[in-house]
């Protein structure tokens, strides 16, 4: 690896590049902190909206003897993971239907959308 890096100090290109993928990466250190509050506030607003209450026992809402779908917002982990798979756009229709049939159109729309949008 330091190999490559005394490299850089013969090839003038390559220097360049190195020091610009350095000033790239500073720029990217802030956006990179609000991303991450970010998500952290949805993974809160998720707890408060939908945790344990998604519950499902044989393809129906049930509460008391049902699990919780893989992707949930029961624990802060679970939330932040959720939350990332929404903002990546891989599943985020499972999710929503999840929890749009669990605690209702109104609450599941408005969080998802916005989180969607916003994010």
């Amino acid at each position: 690896m330091l190999r490559i890096f005394k490299l850089a100090r013969t090839w003038k290109r390559f220097e360049i590049l190195i020091q610009t993928l350095g000033r790239t990466l500073v720029d990217i250190a802030t956006f990179s902190i609000l991303l991450f509050l970010f998500i952290v506030t949805f993974t809160l607003l998720g707890l408060e909206l939908f945790a344990n209450r998604a519950k499902f026992l044989d393809d129906m809402v049930d509460n008391v003897n049902g699990s919780s779908p893989r992707n949930n917002f029961d624990r802060f982990m679970n939330s932040f993971t959720t939350v990332f798979i929404v903002l990546t756009n891989d599943g985020i229709s499972t999710i929503f239907y999840d929890y749009y049939r669990a605690v209702g159109a109104i609450s599941a729309i408005l969080f998802f959308i916005s989180l969607v949008i916003i994010g």
